[in-house]
């Protein structure tokens, strides 16, 4: 979770999920699913919404994921 917030805020806000991916398993040494992220993601914005009551981490169809301002 850490990993993705540090990504947001490195890449102003966007995400798109096969740069993730590349930048994952570079730090990983080891080739993580895109789908194993996929989850990862909607599990942790499902946290974000449950303790904060705020969709802050939108999804983008065609671009992945953004901060909603």
């Amino acid at each position: 979770e850490s990993i993705f917030i540090n990504y947001l805020i490195k890449n102003n806000g966007l995400c798109n999920i096969a740069d993730f991916q590349n930048y994952i398993n570079c730090i990983s040494n080891h080739k993580v699913q895109q789908k194993s992220i996929v989850v990862g993601i909607s599990r942790f914005k499902k946290k974000v919404y449950i303790s904060t009551g705020y969709t802050i981490i939108k999804t983008r169809y065609g671009l992945g994921y953004e901060i909603n301002s």
